[in-house]
């Protein structure tokens, strides 16, 4: 049960000399927000990071006076996330960084500005940080904001276009999606807001992964409230998107793009099998790491044998 009232919220405010309207255009966020908050309500991580930047106190210790009334974070989240002298927090978990991650996506009102490959959505673990991210995203574009997109392609799972197509067709104006087929990888990187005094930079490393895994996400921080970091990082996304040959996709372009990966896989699978021994193959082995490839590549290789049989 969350306290009646959040005591040393309000005695922080009358110490600082705030009131709880202060509080709320400091944080970028509505005074209705601020008086739950003062009368209890629970907050997501990053509302819990940022009251702690606005009220001049250490995060650790907002975490746990949010946790000692009841207002803090489910359990299964582990807050060990650290603010550094640099103004940067680096979240220190795949499971923290996406909680924070999303609820700076959520805060965005004007524009956003990112690069990624997006998830597998082939597992538990996949499908709940895109559904998380999803939903920051819908939050984002309700307020008005334009997502700006570049798509890497290289590592991006086949299953993935369907989630950028089902964001195009709700939000065919906001949310603006490029690829680059001449380039393989760019710099992992977001710009929130970036002309806002309420403007976040998030910069993450991904390692690549497995068979069944693209890339995943490693070595993430996130640089608050500095509009120079956060217009380098817009600069990054704008480069590759402005590239001579960067394209903008709309439905139909998602969709050529689905049948262009698919059949470029295909061929790599075919590829690299034909000068495998099939009794000792190890199709992880091949860099086609697509479920609908490799479904239709086994569903093939059972019909050829079964026609063998029967020829």
């Amino acid at each position: 049960m969350a306290a009646p009232h959040r005591r040393w919220l309000i005695e922080r405010l009358k110490q600082l000399g705030l009131t709880q309207a202060d509080l709320a255009k400091k944080m970028g966020v509505s005074k209705r927000q601020v008086e739950r908050w003062c009368a209890g309500a629970g907050a997501y991580v990053g509302n819990q990071y940022d009251l702690a930047l606005a009220l001049e106190l250490p995060a650790e210790q907002v975490y746990a006076l949010f946790a000692d009334d009841g207002g803090g974070p489910k359990r299964n989240l582990v807050i060990q996330g650290e603010q550094g002298a640099d103004g940067r927090y680096r979240p220190v978990s795949q499971q923290e960084f996406y909680a924070y991650y999303a609820s700076r996506i959520a805060t965005g009102r004007q524009d956003i500005w990112m690069t990624s490959d997006g998830f597998n959505l082939r597992n538990q673990n996949s499908r709940a940080y895109a559904q998380v991210m999803g939903q920051a995203f819908e939050a984002a574009l309700a307020n008005g904001a334009v997502v700006y997109r570049y798509q890497v392609t290289e590592t991006m799972h086949i299953n993935w276009i369907d989630e950028l197509q089902r964001f195009k067709a709700a939000y065919p104006r906001q949310f603006r999606i490029f690829v680059n087929p001449e380039v393989a990888q760019v710099a992992n990187v977001c710009s929130v807001d970036p002309g806002s005094e309420h403007c976040v930079a998030e910069w993450m490393e991904p390692r690549t992964g497995g068979f069944g895994q693209g890339s995943i996400a490693s070595d993430y921080s996130f640089c608050l409230y500095d509009r120079a970091r956060a217009r380098d990082t817009q600069d990054v996304v704008q480069q590759e998107i402005d590239a001579s040959t960067s394209l903008e996709l709309s439905l139909s372009g998602l969709e050529q793009l689905k049948a262009q990966l698919f059949a470029q896989r295909a061929t790599q699978l075919r590829q690299w099998c034909a000068t495998q021994d099939p009794e000792v193959m190890d199709i992880a082995d091949s860099g086609v790491f697509d479920e609908r490839v490799i479904s239709r590549f086994v569903m093939e290789a059972s019909g050829a044998q079964e026609a063998q049989r029967t020829g």
